[in-house]
């Protein structure tokens, strides 16, 4: 859970929203700091192979089908680290771990 301004948001909730959009292979959702709400939802998203989608757009798209404050930091990806078992890393994905800050 992620607690945005003292409001939660599941990561699971705001993964499957972005899902919906027609050009998003796969998202994961984690938390990042943020000064002002203490923390904030950050997306890493695979789009389908030859997408033009842009992070902009998507977030766009997202803050018409979400609350605002469950709208993500948005990050296009090429792939995702995995488990043994084919579960997305989530830890390795905080722009902290990737020497990235969030947008």
């Amino acid at each position: 859970m992620i607690k945005v301004s003292g409001t939660s948001v599941f990561p699971t909730g705001a993964e499957t929203l972005l899902a919906r959009h027609p050009e998003v292979l796969i998202g994961a959702v984690v938390a990042v700091d943020d000064e002002k709400r203490g923390r904030l939802p950050y997306a890493c998203v695979r789009t389908l192979p030859g997408s033009a989608l842009t992070a902009d757009a998507l977030r766009e798209w997202a803050a018409g089908v979400m609350a605002a404050y469950k709208v993500p930091c948005i990050e296009l990806v090429e792939s995702f680290p995995m488990t043994a078992t084919g579960k997305i890393r989530k830890a390795e994905l905080r722009p902290a771990s990737r020497m990235r800050s969030a947008p």
